[in-house]
C-alpha cells in the first residue's frame, strides 16, 4: 500500500498542550542539510548538565591565614590543618582548597606576616640620618610586636631558610626574596654610617637594628606577660651602643 509519512514528534509542554517540533520545521539548524521529505527528523541531542554554577568558595584566603593565626598564637609549631579548620567552623577541605599542606598554610601566614613588619621598618631604615634611621629601625622592633602580637608570633614559625626548604613555587621565591629590600636597605644604612659595607659594619647594623631587639621582645611574645613600654628606650639606647663600636678601636672599629 502507499506509504504514510509520520508527523514529526511533539513534546508536551507541562501543561497538556503539544510544543512545535524540534528541531524547527522548514529551517534546519546551521552546518546541517534539511530532513528529506518523508524523514523524521531526529530530535535534538539535549544540552549537557554539568550540575549547578559553581558557587564563590566561602572562606578566602585571608580569612584562612586569619584563623591561622590565632591558631598559631595558641599551639605554635604544633597547630595543624584541622586545627584551623575548627577555628573556621569548616571541613579541613576548605582549607586545603586554597593552601596544600601545613608547610603552605602556615607559611603563608609567616610571609604575610613579615612583609607586614617590614612596612615600617623600611620606612624607619629610609631617615635621612643614619643615626636616627638605626634608631627608630630598632624601636620599630618591640612597636610592632606589642600591637600586632598575632603577626609577631607568626614571625617565630620558621626561620627563612627552612621554610625554602619546605615550600614550593611561587611561595617559595616569595619566601626566598622577602627579605631583599630589607638587606639592600641595612647595606646602605652601614655605608652611610660607617662610610663602608664591609662585614663588621652590616654586623654591627644588624646587631644594633635587629638581632639585639628581637631577642629582647621574644620572651614576650608567646605569654601573657605585657612588653614593658620602656622597651622601645631600651633598644634605641643598645642600638646607640653597638654602632658606637664601629667607631673606635675595638670590634667592628675601623682601622
Amino acid at each position: 500500500g502507499a506509504s504514510v509519512s509520520r508527523p514529526a514528534p511533539r513534546f508536551q509542554d507541562g501543561r497538556g498542550g503539544a510544543q512545535s517540533p524540534l528541531p524547527c520545521e522548514g529551517r534546519a539548524p546551521s552546518g546541517r542539510r534539511p530532513p528529506s521529505p518523508g524523514r523524521v527528523p531526529a530530535p535534538a541531542e539535549p544540552a549537557r548538565d554539568d550540575g549547578p554554577m559553581a558557587r564563590p568558595a566561602r572562606f578566602t584566603a585571608d580569612g584562612i591565614l586569619d584563623a591561622a593565626a590565632v591558631v598559631a598564637a595558641q599551639r605554635w609549631r604544633e597547630a595543624t590543618v584541622a586545627d584551623v579548620a575548627a577555628r573556621l567552623g569548616a571541613p579541613p577541605g576548605s582549607v586545603y582548597y586554597r593552601f596544600a599542606n601545613k608547610d603552605a598554610l602556615f607559611g603563608a601566614l609567616w610571609l604575610r606576616a613579615v612583609r607586614r613588619f617590614h612596612v615600617g621598618l623600611l620606612a624607619a631604615l629610609a631617615l635621612p640620618d643614619p643615626g636616627a634611621a638605626a634608631c627608630e629601625a630598632a624601636a620599630h622592633v618591640p612597636r610592632f610586636c606589642r600591637d600586632n602580637r598575632l603577626d609577631a608570633i607568626a614571625m617565630t614559625l620558621y626561620r627563612q631558610q627552612d621554610l625554602v626548604a619546605r615550600v614550593n613555587g611561587g611561595l617559595r621565591r616569595d619566601v626566598e626574596h622577602v627579605n631583599d629590600a630589607v638587606r639592600e636597605a641595612t647595606t646602605a644604612l652601614a655605608r652611610a654610617r660607617f662610610g663602608r659595607a664591609d662585614a663588621d659594619a652590616l654586623a654591627l647594623v644588624a646587631v644594633a637594628c635587629q638581632e639585639g631587639p628581637y631577642g629582647l621582645v621574644r620572651r614576650y611574645l608567646r605569654t601573657d606577660v605585657d612588653m614593658p613600654v620602656w622597651l622601645e628606650d631600651a633598644v634605641r639606647a643598645s642600638c646607640r651602643a653597638v654602632l658606637a663600636l664601629g667607631d673606635g678601636p675595638g670590634p667592628g672599629a675601623r682601622g
